[in-house]
């Protein structure tokens, strides 16, 4: 079962706030924007931090062990946006094309070091 993600603002009885107000004045429509603009947030930075370590190196191998041990301290070091970006299943994600983009980076540097890899006969696929 999917964590629940919940907007305290939203839920909060004490707020005296509706939450069309609220949500007009954050400019989202509703909260599925909310959770799609903060999804594509964390995406970003994850591919950035990605970005940078296959940077970082030139061969094929080293550039693997530098993206995972990147991804691994993203997660661990970032544990709330990892479980929004990978345990919240936003069925509608396809209807944000910024978020898909940066979804569509993040995965872009392990895509590039295999391609490259098995293009300069350092790994087999």
């Amino acid at each position: 079962m999917p964590p629940k993600i919940t907007l305290p603002i939203f839920s909060n009885p004490r707020s005296n706030l509706p939450n069309q107000f609220l949500l007009f004045c954050t400019g989202f429509k509703n909260k599925a924007d909310i959770l799609a603009a903060l999804r594509q947030r964390e995406y970003s930075r994850m591919a950035d931090a990605l970005e940078t370590a296959c940077d970082n190196e030139t061969r094929p191998a080293k550039r693997l062990v530098a993206i995972a041990t990147a991804y691994l301290q993203f997660a661990v070091q970032h544990p709330h946006a990892y479980r929004v970006m990978y345990e919240v299943d936003q069925q509608d994600s396809h209807s944000y094309p910024e978020l898909m983009t940066q979804i569509e980076r993040s995965g872009a540097p392990l895509r590039k070091i295999v391609e490259e890899g098995v293009a300069s006969g350092a790994m087999h696929g």
